[in-house]
């Protein structure tokens, strides 16, 4: 967020007058929504919002701009002090209009998040139900903010638990210190001594099987079958008998596709019951 942190105050405002609007951001849109004492021209207004969409923050169309996910994350708990331009936003949740997008439906989530949690699980259930899964994925970025830390619990552990296994994923994938890890697991069992039970139970056999750990994970009844098929044959692998390996690795990737529809890697998942 180098961009915005070398920006002026009064472009700072700009951007965070944006970010209350998310959508059809325009020039006009936001001198609207800003204090009439500082009489901001349309003319300095598009001026910072080309910029901002020249470096990736914003989305052009023909009219308008929309703001990026991450900037929302990002700005958001900045603006706790905008009760002024809130209220006359199209964020404000007494503002009806049919053809939210993505970022307002973002937005919309975020904000009550934030600022008016009676209304999480309304924007909650609008998020997921218009929102593909990959799409969801950018919320991964509340989880390192420490601005959420204390409105995380707050979130449907469904959706949590999606953006946790992505976390893994690319913790994994980076090989980052399984430090990480563990941290991340001692988390979720303080934060959902309940639900977190189950969850903990498959990050404790990623740490394992990325520890060499196999035994670990072939006793743990809550990994289902297909993950110890790939834990053995990782385990003949590395023994050098890869005969073996490959037809173990085989039927792991059987049963894993009858369980998981369009799954064409092995992953490390709990039992459905």
């Amino acid at each position: 967020m180098d961009f915005y942190n070398r920006l002026t105050e009064t472009e700072k405002y700009i951007i965070n007058l944006a970010a209350i609007c998310a959508e059809r951001i325009s020039p006009s849109a936001i001198q609207d929504l800003s204090k009439k004492t500082l009489k901001l021209t349309q003319k300095e207004i598009g001026v910072v919002l080309e910029k901002a969409s020249n470096i990736g923050l914003f989305t052009k169309s023909y009219r308008d701009y929309s703001i990026a996910v991450p900037m929302i994350i990002y700005l958001y708990p900045k603006l706790k002090d905008y009760h002024e331009e809130w209220t006359k936003s199209m964020c404000n949740e007494n503002y009806y209009y049919p053809w939210t997008n993505t970022s307002q439906n973002f937005s919309s989530y975020i904000y009550a998040l934030l600022y008016k949690k009676e209304n999480i699980k309304k924007h909650e259930r609008k998020l997921v139900e218009n929102e593909r899964n990959n799409e969801l994925n950018v919320l991964m970025d509340i989880l390192d903010n420490s601005d959420y830390q204390e409105v995380l619990h707050l979130m449907d552990f469904d959706l949590l638990h999606r953006l946790l296994r992505r976390k893994v994923d690319r913790l994994v994938n980076d090989l980052e210190s399984l430090s990480l890890l563990n941290e991340m697991m001692e988390w979720i069992n303080h934060k959902f001594p309940k639900k977190g039970n189950q969850y903990s139970s498959t990050l404790k056999a990623i740490i394992d099987h990325h520890s060499g750990n196999f035994e670990e994970i072939k006793n743990n009844e809550k990994i289902n079958d297909s993950v110890k098929f790939f834990v053995t044959a990782t385990n003949h692998f590395l023994n050098g008998d890869l005969k073996t390996s490959l037809m173990v690795f085989d039927k792991g990737m059987k049963l894993q596709r009858s369980q998981v529809r369009d799954q064409s890697m092995p992953r490390l998942q709990e039992n459905s019951g």
